[in-house]
């Protein structure tokens, strides 16, 4: 009975084993085609594990059905299940496809930044497969059947190309070779020991000599204090702001990113690009905040592509930007497959039955429909309205094809954005939501146990926290508004390199009134930005429960609820434009988002962390105990954190707590209770003072962190602090303008 089983299963594996996997294939790469460019506007965890799971199995698939096509060429194995009288041909001819699987689709190239790294890997893996191909192609030339290995020829050619684009979009997006590709011949200046040389000999002469020193007429020349506008000049390599539409904006984004991409590796800029981007971005006012920040969406956008597509193609190989372009690549891949579809319906087909021909068919009518529509979607995307201006500078010829069929894209492009009923979900270019992590809210959860340990034991736990404590706010209009005016303000009053350090060096010091910052300067800096950080968020957290009323969450839903509607439909009413910021609420949203970065990104937030991970083991561990000891079980759970803060608030605090407990414990809950009793005797607005010093802290952090994290990010839904990274970055607040006098000629004059 189990031999008689374990035969039909086997002989059932051998049947269909080629048959299903190359299937799965083909519907691995529909997912993830679909999926991919989602990835970058939705911060969800499980679409990122079904994106992971799915690129991943992936090659795997591919690489197996390969290697059981090799296998199958034994036809005199009894247990194989392929004639090769008979369908064996059929077979071989899916080789090609599964080559072409391998390709990927050109959405998603790279995982993760760290698979550019390991391009080698995917070249070694590229050499094997296609070597199998090769094998496989070999056999198909013992059937006789021209038609057949045409076929295979054509579809193999095409296969071999789009892999061949996958492996060399890898390393041209490695870290390493992108900071190569944007180094500029090495410059050892004017020949300073000639010069002095000559200096020497002619003093020894007695002869009067003095140089004059000018400087060259560069573009890195460029005076600071001169550059230097409020509001800044108009220039006629930027678009004016009355004339500012989504297609300006477009190439506005895109001419930043080329002058500014060398901000992921770290590379310096001249004071004139610093002012020239400066000088653009305070034309903006408050009201304009939108538009400021969609160009910065939209370099972004640029960005991602560049590491995590197929686009770098284009713009990191001067071959294709210049004399081709991508679609070169593309459009003959589409004619081989359409070519290979010809020969195989006009010749022997009617030779074939059954299975292996509808396969054979859903195989090729797949990657048809997957490449058009991947030609469709690089023709109508953001890139090819970017690179209209300059191909419009190249050439004076306007009724070229291909001027008009740029033309034409842009047109539909547009013609989609003014779409009366449109998902936002489906126009936004990040997720536009702020993720949130309280601490005291984790302290009073109950934390899981039993069988749910067996996770924790797997590695499991990062996972399970981020689903269990961090939840998400809607990236709000006034935010938006708030945080550009805070950064515009700054540069306006960065004058000087001097000043700009200290503006960027600034951790709530800088927005403060003089007064008010002597009393919060033990909470501000006299301690490490990590412990500032926590102190600042548990301070805002109990004076955010303590004055909020009961009908605040009323208020709160019914907002919500309207926010949900202007969220999934793209609409502005009356009411959203209008909406003044509620600066506690704010507050409270800095506040949690930054403790999710500093917690829960810590490879972000690593150059500013510290030991952030033992004051918040400590600092819980303290609230759990006094959390214990007075009693919150009988409290209703939805009122457990107000009544926590009231019992935090109410304790004694006359003396410092180190002085009590020594400096053993890095806990900061009553230390915090004690910023918060300094911040409840404010007069004034104090939640606008505290949600000015949150932007403070957030802008501290968001320029210390490593540009290549804010690349990291862009393919996980994206983070409101990159977006403050990059408008800080065009705003002249930064460390990497560094290039002032430029290069300076010295003339040694004789005098008589």
């Amino acid at each position: 009975m189990v031999k008689t089983f374990t035969g039909k299963a086997k002989e059932l594996w051998n049947t269909w084993d080629i048959r299903v996997f190359v299937l799965v294939s083909l519907f691995f790469q529909t997912v993830l085609i679909f999926a991919a460019s989602l990835r970058k506007r939705n911060a969800s965890a499980f679409l990122g594990s079904v994106i992971w799971l799915f690129y991943l199995a992936a090659d795997w698939v591919a690489i197996f059905a390969i290697g059981l096509i090799s296998k199958a060429q034994d036809a005199s194995s009894p247990s194989s299940s392929c004639n090769p009288h008979q369908n064996y041909d059929l077979l071989v001819l899916w080789a090609p496809f599964l080559l072409l699987h391998l390709g990927g689709p050109d959405a998603i190239t790279a995982l993760a930044l760290e698979d550019n790294t390991l391009w080698k890997r995917h070249l070694l893996q590229f050499c094997t497969q296609v070597g199998s191909t090769l094998y496989v192609f070999y056999q198909a030339f013992s059937t006789k059947k021209l038609w057949l290995w045409l076929v295979i020829l054509f579809m193999s050619i095409a296969g071999t190309i789009k892999y061949a684009e996958r492996t060399l979009s890898l390393y041209l997006a490695s870290l390493d070779r992108f900071r190569d590709s944007l180094l500029t011949d090495p410059d050892p200046g004017p020949n300073y020991a000639k010069l002095m040389d000559e200096f020497s000999s002619r003093k020894e002469a007695n002869l009067p000599t003095e140089f004059d020193l000018r400087a060259e007429n560069e573009e890195g020349d460029f005076d600071f204090e001169a550059g230097n506008h409020d509001e800044g000049g108009d220039d006629d390599d930027h678009c004016k702001l009355e004339e500012l539409d989504y297609v300006n904006m477009v190439q506005e984004a895109y001419g930043f990113f080329v002058r500014f991409r060398g901000l992921i590796v770290d590379l310096i800029f001249s004071f004139k690009e610093r002012n020239d981007s400066r000088n653009f971005f305070l034309k903006f006012e408050t009201k304009d905040a939108e538009k400021a920040f969609e160009i910065i969406e939209i370099e972004l956008n640029f960005m991602h592509d560049i590491f995590y597509t197929k686009v770098v193609l284009k713009e990191q190989l001067h071959v294709l930007k210049d004399h081709l372009n991508i679609y070169y690549l593309r459009v003959p891949c589409l004619c081989l497959i359409i070519a290979a579809l010809t020969v195989f319906e006009i010749k022997e087909r009617r030779n074939y039955s059954g299975v292996e021909v509808v396969i054979t068919y859903i195989l090729i009518g797949g990657a048809i429909a997957l490449d058009t529509y991947a030609l469709f979607k690089l023709y109508l995307s953001e890139w090819t309205i970017a690179t209209q201006r300059e191909r419009e500078k190249k050439t004076k010829d306007k009724w070229s094809a291909g001027y008009w069929l740029c033309e034409l894209a842009i047109g539909i492009r547009c013609l989609l954005r003014r779409f009366p009923i449109k998902l936002r979900f489906l126009q936004r270019r990040w997720s536009e939501t702020i993720s949130q992590y309280n601490i005291l809210d984790y302290c009073l959860r109950e934390h899981p146990g039993g069988c749910m340990k067996c996770f924790y034991c797997i590695g499991c736990e990062d996972m399970i926290t981020g689903c269990r404590y961090v939840k998400t706010k809607k990236y709000t209009s006034p935010m938006r508004d708030f945080i550009f005016e805070e950064l515009r303000t700054k540069s306006k009053r960065a004058v000087s390199p001097e000043i700009t350090k200290n503006i960027c060096s600034a951790r709530g010091n800088w927005v403060l009134p003089f007064s008010i910052f002597i009393n919060l300067r033990e909470w501000i800096l006299d301690v490490d930005y990590d412990e500032s950080l926590l102190l600042w968020h548990i301070a805002t957290e109990i004076l955010y429960n303590l004055e909020r009323n009961a009908n605040d969450e009323d208020d709160d839903m019914s907002c919500c609820v309207h926010c949900l509607t202007c969220y999934c439909f793209k609409k502005k009413t009356t009411w959203e434009s209008n909406i003044k910021l509620d600066y506690a609420e704010c507050s409270r949203i800095f506040s949690n988002y930054m403790v999710y970065l500093l917690l829960r990104q810590t490879t972000m937030m690593s150059a500013v962390a510290d030991i952030a991970q033992i004051r918040f083991q400590d600092t819980c561990a303290e609230a759990k105990k006094f959390i214990a000891r007075v009693g919150l079980e009988s409290v209703d759970k939805k009122k457990r954190l107000k009544e926590l803060c009231k019992k935090i608030k109410a304790v004694d605090t006359f003396i410092k707590p180190e002085e009590v407990k020594g400096d053993k414990s890095k806990s900061v809950l009553f230390d915090a209770c004690r910023l918060a009793k300094e911040l409840e005797k404010l007069e004034g607005d104090k939640w606008e003072m505290i949600c000015k010093v949150w932007a403070e802290l957030l802008s501290y952090a968001a320029i210390r962190c490593k540009p290549e994290s804010h690349v990291q990010m862009l393919s996980k839904g994206g983070e409101l602090i990159s977006l403050v990274w990059l408008m800080m970055a065009h705003l002249g607040l930064g460390e990497q303008f560094r290039i002032n006098k430029g290069t300076a000629r010295a003339k040694l004059l004789v005098g008589k």
